[in-house]
């Protein structure tokens, strides 16, 4: 594992349209992370924000008083693993993503079952996540089989899939990525632009396993897919109309391509665009940039990999069209388009370079399809 300093953040996979991956943590690493309160801000259509009145969506709010671990947010839901492990979800559920037995959106948070978590990933309209036991479960939307257990069939709550130990999995639009305990990487669901990376456009209803190299991270984004591999090189694959993968042109790839020489320790995958921090500390974006979300503020896209200011960075994620980060310093940045508060800067402009929102021990942080959860430890 490529570690250069051992911080709090402990978050293993992300959320919709970019999971956001600091290290890929195993379990026995995250057996007693730390706990704090979790803020949200944005879009609250369907009740992602876990706030039944919300008197401002542009500023942080407190969801409910429990202690949380973890939080991922999807294009319309939220997942959250609380201080004791278990499971609570909230928002958008017309596919079932909360799982919770039935399709009814929930305006606060509510549990899913009584297991204990290590970690999820909210999709789009899927959710992934791993137990205590190191099992993976799915459920939510499985039109092209991206809960990954051989079928197309929506699943009301959470379903296992097969029987192996699991790192780290990160939810897509309708694709997923995992990493297994042996360190092998496999994918599944949709595939159209490659995003899987097993060389074809072929759907995979079941998790397939992607070359035989070692990983230590991956983010699934809208159709696009990331990855850093043991060696610490950097690794992407799928949709590439923006420049997204940062390989200097456009134009789709269907397997893992290797993304200049540098040694990374953390990537995001967004809508259309990428985040990744390299070994020094130093932030990068490329692809999509017209409402400003690479941060570097100019609006161009951008083909490869540009810095992002000169400071460092701790922790990053991409959202729909904006993104957030964590300086080494402890304070909670974030840019990009912000037309319903998700940036939680307290206005509705858009931002083309980060932002300050707060100062603190952030343990999670997580950007979905139009609102933002953060954790604060105590």
């Amino acid at each position: 594992m490529i570690c250069t300093r051992r911080i709090s953040i402990l978050f293993i996979s992300v959320c919709l349209l970019g999971g956001s991956v600091v290290v890929a943590v195993s379990p026995a690493d995250s057996a007693i992370p730390p706990v704090g309160q979790a803020y949200a801000f944005g879009g609250n259509t369907f009740g992602e924000l876990g706030i039944e009145i919300v008197d401002d969506p542009s500023i942080p709010s407190q969801v409910g008083s429990q202690s949380w671990k973890k939080v991922s947010a999807g294009g319309g839901h939220s997942l959250g693993i609380q201080a004791d492990g278990t499971l609570w979800s909230w928002g958008f559920n017309d596919q079932g993503q909360l799982g919770i037995g039935n399709t009814s959106n929930q305006s606060v948070p509510t549990q899913v079952g009584i297991q204990k978590w290590l970690t999820v990933a909210a999709g789009s309209r899927h959710s992934l996540g791993i137990r205590a036991d190191g099992t993976l479960w799915a459920w939510g939307h499985n039109f092209v089989g991206q809960l990954g257990n051989g079928n197309t069939t929506n699943q009301l709550v959470p379903a296992q899939v097969g029987s192996q130990k699991w790192q780290t999995v990160s939810a897509g639009d309708a694709h997923s990525l995992g990493i297994r305990a042996d360190g092998s990487l496999r994918a599944w669901g949709r595939g159209e632009q490659g995003q899987l990376g097993t060389g074809n456009t072929a759907y995979q209803l079941v998790p397939t396993q992607v070359g035989v190299q070692k990983w230590l991270a991956v983010s699934a984004g809208d159709n696009h897919s990331l990855g850093i591999r043991a060696d610490g090189s950097l690794r992407a694959w799928g949709y590439n109309h923006k420049g997204q993968l940062g390989i200097g042109v456009t134009g789709n790839r269907l397997i893992p391509t290797k993304v200049g020489a540098a040694t990374w320790l953390a990537i995001s995958a967004g809508h259309d665009h990428s985040l990744g921090i390299r070994a020094d500390g130093s932030l990068r974006a490329w692809g999509r940039n017209d409402s400003g979300q690479l941060g570097d503020g100019t609006g161009i896209d951008r083909l490869f990999p540009v810095q992002v200011g000169i400071h460092k960075w701790l922790a990053i994620d991409a959202g729909d069209h904006h993104s957030l980060g964590v300086r080494a310093n402890g304070s909670l940045r974030s840019w990009g388009w912000n037309p319903d508060g998700r940036l939680g800067d307290g206005t509705t402009i858009t931002r083309l370079a980060p932002v300050v929102i707060d100062t603190g021990d952030w343990l999670s942080i997580s950007g979905g399809g139009g609102h933002t959860l953060v954790v604060l430890g105590a």
